[in-house]
């Protein structure tokens, strides 16, 4: 009985040898292999960083200067700082670094510039702000004209009639010409806006809506005819007429018209309508602007300001 119980203890000392030794081994492999994969892994990123320095070198610092410049004249002053040091980092010895100083002088001023452009604007208020009759934005050349405040919007002339729209009880309405020469054969079209002025700050209050402004016989504007004094692929030169009907309210206060810089009204053509020939959709105007809305960079020009 004593010899099984000592056979017993020795098998069971030889398993635990046996185990241990084999987790012994097993955290040896382990080891080498979290060893390997951090090699790998430095591998692969001294190979990514040489690709990236390789994309870096392949755009020489002459393409880099242009682009440094291009980006000063677009005010894009963070962007061509950016530029700037990866340009010096990359070619310091190169003669488009060595302008570096001069660029950065010019980058400095081109800020101030701007700061003190901002700072009379704030100061001044909307007054400040140059009114503009005419604008380009992008394939159109814009220009407005015959402003009024009357109780009717007329429209649509031919001969020696017209159409025309009575403003309500209590309103007016606001009614510009606008001439649009577009290189285009069907460009969409820019739309006015009244903001009401209140302090610092203008508040959207309407929408123009557009109409051509004249046809050149009753059967053109009924859809007999092709008109093709009102079709941009036919003309380059086409003459609207914008209305908008305001409160009196309103219009006893301090007001704009707004243009912001997007053409967005779309040609629509259907036979059995009147004209047959409709420019539809709408400008997304902001709730309200401010002075800096009206920058140099901004997206909205003051066409006319009134009673202030």
């Amino acid at each position: 009985m004593r010899e099984i119980c000592t056979f017993s203890l020795l098998t069971i000392t030889l398993f635990l040898t046996a185990c241990s030794h084999h987790s012994t081994e097993l955290k040896k492999v382990v080891a080498q292999r979290d060893s390997l994969a951090i090699i790998v892994s430095s591998k692969q990123q001294l190979i990514q960083r040489m690709r990236d320095s390789i994309n870096m070198l392949s755009f020489p610092s002459d393409q880099r200067l242009l682009k440094i410049k291009e980006l000063i004249n677009n005010n894009c002053f963070s962007d061509a700082r950016s530029e700037l040091i990866c340009l010096v980092n990359l070619f310091p010895n190169s003669q488009e670094a060595h302008l570096a100083d001069e660029l950065e002088k010019q980058i400095q001023i081109e800020i101030e510039k701007q700061e003190a452009e901002a700072s009379r604007l704030r100061a001044l208020g909307f007054k400040a702000i140059k009114a503009s009759l005419t604008a380009q934005i992008d394939c159109n050349q814009v220009s407005f004209s015959e402003i009024k405040v009357a109780n009717t919007f007329t429209f649509d002339s031919y001969d020696y009639s017209y159409f025309y729209i009575t403003a309500d009880r209590g309103s007016k309405f606001v009614s510009v010409a606008m001439k649009v020469t577009s290189s285009s054969k069907d460009p969409k079209l820019p739309q006015l806006a009244v903001y009401s002025i209140n302090g610092d700050t203008m508040h959207k209050e309407g929408t123009f809506i557009t109409k051509f402004r004249r046809w050149k016989d009753y059967g053109y504007y009924l859809g007999n005819y092709h008109d093709n004094s009102n079709d941009f692929a036919k003309t380059s030169t086409i003459n609207f007429k914008l209305g908008c009907e305001l409160s009196e309210e309103i219009l006893k206060q301090p007001y704009a018209i707004v243009l912001k810089k997007e053409n967005a009204l779309i040609r629509r053509e259907d036979r059995f309508e009147n004209p047959p020939v409709s420019y539809v959709g709408s400008v997304d105007y902001a709730y309200s602007l401010s002075v800096d809305d009206f920058g140099q960079s901004g997206r909205y020009q003051l066409i006319k300001l009134s009673n202030l």
